[in-house]
């Protein structure tokens, strides 16, 4: 499975998500009417959590990488930006003559860094050192973000 976020590209992390939170606000849309008020429609706008995982012994990350991914996030509260999350998913469906067939499907979903779930990008060093460099290893990694719908 192949993962770029905002232009990053990231190892095998696996996408999480799978419920819906409310209240993010409210979208309006105005529309003028043949008598002399506008009509105002209103829609509750929805997001989706949406956590990047890696375990133990996959999705491991370079620091590079999360430093790259920090200064997103810390880019996005400035500018009020969306990032694009494009991923791979590979499964099996049955074929027309009942043998399992290969296939992948790429997604490409709106989302942004959820900056009120501090901190947004866990990450445990694979070995611990003073200080790291560029090539230096983490694992157990969760990147925390809400997939915007519209």
């Amino acid at each position: 499975m192949s993962i770029s976020l905002g232009g990053i590209t990231l190892p095998d992390l696996t996408p999480d998500h799978d419920y819906l939170i409310g209240d993010s606000g409210i979208k309006s849309e105005f529309v003028e009417s043949r008598g002399s008020a506008p009509l105002i429609w209103e829609q509750e706008r929805f997001f989706k959590l949406l956590d990047l995982v890696g375990g133990e012994r996959t999705g491991w990350v370079e620091y590079s990488v999360l430093t790259a991914l920090m200064e997103l996030a810390k880019g996005q509260l400035d500018s009020n930006a969306f990032y694009n999350l494009t991923y791979d998913v590979s499964y099996q469906m049955r074929g027309s003559d009942g043998t399992l067939v290969d296939a992948s499907l790429s997604k490409t979903l709106k989302v942004r860094f959820r900056n009120w779930d501090q901190p947004v990008i866990e990450a445990t060093p694979l070995v611990d050192v003073l200080i790291p460099i560029s090539t230096t290893l983490y694992n157990n990694v969760r990147i925390k973000l809400v997939e915007i719908l519209e």
